[in-house]
């Protein structure tokens, strides 16, 4: 096990060793068996997981909780009720505009990209007599390439 895996696995799993995945477990210990940065490490991780489980926070005062509460917003209930807009007035409300808008766009630009699509191809005077010679004709000589 290389000393960089090591530290991964001791900040995945902690610097207890005997809970990780068993062939890290056993990678691990022979790795600290004979790399002394990788003991100070785990000395490290130690010393840190102590340090955050020896940490507290101290309860909130009565005075940070009345502060708190009172930058809390107004209820609800007491907020003036709006009047419910009328039915012109939803009817013409701009989010259904854009939306109706929007559709429209769509679909005249689809109705644009199908008619032009079905649109057939103008084909010249010399493009349409070849194509009434090649389909008249049964000749094989007349499909072979001219050398």
């Amino acid at each position: 096990m290389k000393l960089e895996h090591f530290e991964m696995l001791l900040d995945l799993h902690g610097p207890d060793v005997s809970g990780w995945p068993e062939a890290d477990s056993i990678a691990a210990r022979s790795l600290l068996s004979t790399s002394a940065e990788a003991r100070t490490l785990l000395e490290q991780a130690e010393t840190l997981e102590t340090m955050l489980g020896s940490y507290t926070v101290a309860e909130p005062s009565a005075k940070l909780e009345a502060a708190l509460l009172d930058l809390a917003p107004v209820a609800p209930a007491a907020r003036p009720a709006k009047a419910k807009p009328g039915f012109f007035a939803r009817l013409f409300d701009m989010k259904v505009m854009t939306s109706a808008g929007m559709a429209l766009a769509s679909m005249a630009f689809g109705l644009y990209i199908g008619l032009s699509a079905t649109t057939p191809p103008v084909l010249d005077e010399d493009a349409d007599a070849f194509l009434l010679t090649a389909s008249a004709s049964f000749s094989s000589e007349f499909w072979q390439e001219v050398e």
